[in-house]
């Protein structure tokens, strides 16, 4: 068999005559179809490309927070008012039945350390774990929490909750322990922030199960004395008088104590009705607060004590807080004691003071207790020292003068 001749030879095509040809197209590529599941979900990505998206989502957030966009702020001050909104919920809920002590029946469970430690901390976790910028600093862990706590502090006042005198008196402690909060929130978010974010609602809840537990524990009381003592420019026997019968007491006169300034009501006058052991002693302050003392030791011009008896009305309910209230479940006053020696200079008035108080963080409020007491009885013996110095129709029109200076502390 013989084989087809060869094609004969072409000539080779003209470059000019083709110049405007169409250039050829090559075939197209197959694609490779997807692949049919059925009815089974396509497989699960892997763990780390999660974990990854979740980083970049949070480092975007990070990023906005850190340029300052307009969404970073607003979060941001949800995120605070969310932890001070916390606070006076919480403040509501101590308040109810359920956190009352079974033995003092009207205590209220504001005073249980469930609420004074444990909610702040609450607050400062609360403030870091839920903040939109991540990870927080260290400054902003632990000064942070001090904003919400501010305005918990702000709207419990505007709320009539707690007077002025309470706040001052807790404000570090609501201060310090919200910046250990931020700093556990922040260890908390560096570790497991997902963690940090599912178990908030238990942690929040979790004060109300401690106060349930604490409202059983009656407060130890802790009695204490001070005494205090100065000079005066004039004889036994005007301080007598004015120890017996100080009357149209100023504010004035009282300016250098600090329970006044913030919030105790000031002295307005006190009588002596007799001297001897089992007289009674009158005294007014402002704001309607009445009380008596009793005498339990006398000698004329030497030496007088008493204690105190306080009826149920003798502080209005809007004179002073409950919480340290004269005569009251946390805080009372014992025997005064004023004694008075003659010296070149005049006399020398020592006076002791003894105190209780009764709360489950007695090292702390025994520490602003001894401060009260303390600075009260100097400003006492300052306004004796100013009125005894000067004739007794200007007496009450003077100011007070420097402090007292402290002979003895127990």
């Amino acid at each position: 068999m013989s084989l087809p001749a060869d094609p004969p030879d072409r000539p080779p095509a003209d470059p000019a005559a083709i110049a405007g040809a169409p250039a050829a197209v090559p075939d197209a590529v197959p694609v490779a179809a997807p692949p049919d599941w059925g009815n089974a979900p396509p497989p699960a990505a892997p763990a780390a490309a999660l974990e990854a998206a979740e980083s970049a989502s949070q480092g975007t957030a990070a990023g906005s927070a850190t340029d300052g966009s307009a969404y970073s702020w607003p979060l941001l001050s949800g995120v605070v008012l969310g932890g001070a909104l916390y606070g006076l919920a919480m403040r509501f809920a101590f308040d109810m039945t359920p956190f009352k002590s079974p033995v003092l029946m009207h205590a209220t469970g504001g005073m249980l350390i469930s609420f004074l430690f444990f909610v702040p901390i609450v607050i400062g976790i609360i403030t870091v774990v839920l903040a939109p910028r991540r990870p927080v600093s260290g400054t902003y862990a632990f000064f942070g929490p001090w904003v919400p706590m501010s305005l918990f502090c702000f709207g419990a006042s505007m709320l009539m909750l707690e007077g002025l005198i309470c706040i001052v008196i807790i404000a570090p402690i609501f201060m310090v322990m919200s910046s250990i909060g931020g700093l556990v929130g922040r260890s908390i978010q560096r570790t497991n922030p997902r963690l940090g974010r599912r178990g908030l609602p238990a942690l929040m809840a979790l004060p109300l199960l401690g106060g349930y537990i604490e409202k059983d524990y009656v407060p130890q009381d802790r009695w204490s004395r001070v005494e205090r003592a100065m000079e005066i420019g004039a004889p036994p026997a005007r301080v007598w008088q004015l120890i017996n019968h100080p009357t149209n007491i100023s504010p004035a006169e009282m300016a250098g104590g600090l329970a006044y300034r913030i919030g105790v009501p000031y002295p307005i006058e006190a009588n002596t009705l007799s001297e001897q052991v089992g007289g009674l002693r009158k005294l007014v302050w402002q704001k309607g607060v009445h009380f008596d003392e009793n005498i339990t030791a006398i000698e004329a011009q030497k030496r007088i004590c008493w204690t105190y008896h306080f009826a149920r009305d003798s502080f209005p309910h809007e004179a002073l807080d409950d919480h340290v209230v004269i005569g009251g479940y946390y805080f009372d006053l014992g025997q005064t004691c004023y004694t008075l020696m003659p010296v070149a200079a005049g006399t020398r008035l020592a006076v002791s003071v003894e105190y209780r108080v009764s709360t489950n963080f007695n090292w702390y409020a025994g520490a602003w207790g001894r401060l009260m007491v303390s600075n009260t009885a100097e400003t006492i013996l300052n306004f004796y020292r100013v009125r005894g110095g000067r004739p007794a129709a200007v007496a009450a029109a003077t100011p007070a003068g420097p402090p007292a200076q402290a002979i003895v502390g127990k």
